[in-house]
């Protein structure tokens, strides 16, 4: 009976002796982790709120540029974090690495067009070529930009229709930003009838362009003929108008000069319809 208690007493000792060693050998590193992990997911939320906050004083900086950055900063601390939270535990963390790149790199090859198109848009949200609201052309790409962001552009048509165009199709051609200056050159064509006097003609459309609301006069108008045929007098006519005028200046303006000329007498002539004769074939 002794001899049964003191086997037991022996196998309680072990038992106690072995879970005091493993809380030894390994409470330490559970408790290192656990407070690696804590303050690497503090760290992270620190950094990114730094970042938003650092970032966010600047008005030139696009809000989701600041947004993209503040979520690279957390994602990449949060995993050195969980790195190092596995070296606590022995794990090599150098394989696993490895691990990962080789599957990063095979996920880079499987969405190279993907990346590609995100990092063209970050760099259209850092150097910032258009803004939403202006009116742009890359290529065979028109339209009014509605909004940037990593992936893809929205942009509007001039006939309205809704368009997403990927960043790398932009990014990889030349932009005409129509928008960005506050005003613009518009050229207008006008005629008279070719025994008009080309000198008044040209007095009345600078009188007119002077007169103008929408035309401005610094800087000033230019006129000069254009072409000259059997039929007719061309002018063109150069002005400069508020960026936000130049559709209205397209064609009103050079209504109003049409109007003006042909109110002075000097509209070109209506070429008589071409009338066929028919001839009957004698019998």
């Amino acid at each position: 009976m002794d001899e049964t208690i003191r086997s037991v007493s022996l196998e309680g000792q072990t038992v106690l002796t072995n879970t005091l060693n493993l809380i030894t050998l390994y409470g330490f590193s559970v408790l290192g982790a656990f407070v690696t992990l804590v303050l690497g997911l503090w760290v992270a939320g620190w950094a990114s709120h730094f970042v938003r906050r650092a970032f966010g004083r600047f008005r030139y900086v696009d809000p989701m540029l600041v947004s993209f950055a503040a979520s690279v900063v957390k994602y990449v601390i949060i995993a050195l974090t969980v790195i190092a939270v596995l070296n606590k535990f022995g794990i090599e963390t150098a394989s696993l690495l490895t691990v990962i790149g080789a599957a990063g790199l095979a996920i880079g090859l499987a969405l190279q067009g993907t990346l590609s198109h995100i990092a063209a848009g970050i760099m259209l949200l850092i150097f910032r070529p258009f803004r939403a609201g202006d009116v742009i052309e890359s290529g065979s790409i028109l339209g009014t930009v509605k909004e940037v962001n990593l992936f893809f552009t929205e942009m509007s048509t001039p006939e309205n229709v809704h368009m997403i165009v990927p960043n790398g199709l932009i990014w990889g051609q030349w932009i005409r930003n129509f928008s960005v200056n506050d005003t613009r050159r518009v050229q207008v064509l006008t005629k008279i009838a070719p025994d008009a006097d080309s000198a008044k003609a040209q007095k009345i459309i600078e009188q007119t362009l002077e007169e103008d609301a929408i035309s401005l006069s610094d800087p000033t108008p230019t006129v000069m003929i254009h072409e000259m045929t059997d039929d007719m007098i061309q002018f063109e006519a150069s002005f400069w108008v508020k960026t936000a005028n130049v559709a209205r200046a397209k064609y009103e303006v050079a209504e109003k000069l049409q109007d003006a000329l042909n109110a002075a007498g000097m509209a070109p002539k209506e070429k008589p319809a071409a009338s066929a004769a028919a001839t009957a074939a004698p019998a």
